[in-house]
């Protein structure tokens, strides 16, 4: 999944564009995961999913404040629980080694939330701005 998918592009290319760094990132957490890579690797990949997501979302949140967006509330409001959902994922590393268990929380709780919402909310939000 490093390509994003043709059911994954809302048409709307600044955005997709970052979904492609976006789901990259999560990609190589999983890379490191599966290959071992040791803590340093997965902190390192970690930051910067978390870095990335936080200017991701400003970005989608600034586009659509600029558009009226009508549902950006409630967008928003998912924004800043996956943001906290990262978070605890960060947590988690700090306090123990990776495992099976936090492999499925990364491919779970984080890529899958990722095409689900790039699926249903940016998919509406890039039509809206259309």
């Amino acid at each position: 999944m490093n390509k994003i998918n043709n059911y994954l592009k809302t048409g709307y290319e600044t955005i997709d564009r970052e979904h492609r760094i976006w789901i990259a990132s999560v990609n190589s957490i999983i890379e490191a995961l599966e290959k071992e890579k040791g803590k340093d690797e997965l902190r390192k990949n970690i930051l910067f999913l978390i870095l990335f997501t936080i200017k991701h979302f400003s970005a989608e949140e600034d586009t659509m404040l600029t558009h009226n967006y009508s549902e950006y509330s409630t967008h928003k409001n998912y924004h800043e629980k996956f943001k906290m959902t990262l978070l605890g994922l960060a947590h988690q590393l700090q306090k123990k080694d990776s495992s099976e268990g936090f492999t499925d929380n990364v491919v779970f709780n984080i890529r899958d939330w990722m095409i689900y919402h790039i699926n249903n909310h940016d998919f509406k939000m890039a039509a809206y701005i259309k």
